[in-house]
């Protein structure tokens, strides 16, 4: 799964695509892999929430992404078949 650190929505279409997509030189930068994710939150979530690890939070980031993406790609094959009829 590849995530993108800034999505974008498009004004005009109302998609969310990464930034990368509307600039080449970010586009030469992001496309690199690593291996890190920052979730920034207030110091009130970080206090009610120390007794979770890392891997549970990037694990219920990736679960919550799944289910955006689902929802995104069966809106698109909505679309597509209104377009097709």
């Amino acid at each position: 799964m590849k995530l993108y650190a800034i999505p974008v929505m498009d004004k005009h279409g109302g998609k969310i695509r990464p930034i990368q997509d509307y600039s080449l030189p970010l586009n030469s930068l992001s496309n690199k892999k690593i291996n890190i994710i920052r979730i920034y939150a207030s110091k009130g979530i970080k206090e009610n929430s120390e007794n979770k690890t890392h891997f549970e939070y990037a694990e219920e980031f990736y679960q919550s992404l799944e289910q955006k993406w689902i929802l995104h790609c069966e809106s698109v094959k909505k679309t597509m078949e209104e377009w097709l009829k």
